[in-house]
């Protein structure tokens, strides 16, 4: 519609700045801020990324300089699992927070936070 974006002072705003997290695995981009696996691939690979919507609704991906992925955890195989009354298990997907403790502590956050 070509009308300007102003600030409450009057101000021309002539980009927006924005956060969103990018599956260095898939290459997805995710919105969701909160989220800690790939809604594409469902890897945990996702990674802060700084966005810029340019005037004619472009988007442009800032990146660290020199950017590497880290690969520390990905040369040796995962460990056993221990087992046991405190059992602190890796998450490797989404579906681990729908079971056992993880479960009942979901259940219970929710229950406080409504009061």
């Amino acid at each position: 519609m070509g009308i300007p974006l102003l600030t409450p002072d009057g101000q021309r705003i002539n980009y927006l700045k924005n956060f969103v997290q990018e599956c260095f695995a898939c290459l997805t981009i995710e919105r969701d801020p909160t989220k800690q696996f790939c809604s594409k691939c469902g890897n945990n690979t996702l990674l802060k990324l700084t966005i810029s919507i340019n005037p004619d609704g472009t988007m442009t991906c800032y990146r660290k300089k020199g950017f590497k992925v880290k690969t520390k955890g990905f040369i040796y195989p995962l460990p056993m699992n221990k087992g046991g009354r405190k059992n602190e298990d890796l998450l490797l997907c989404e579906d681990q927070f729908l079971m056992g403790s993880r479960k009942y502590a979901k259940m219970r956050k929710e229950k406080y936070k409504d009061r």
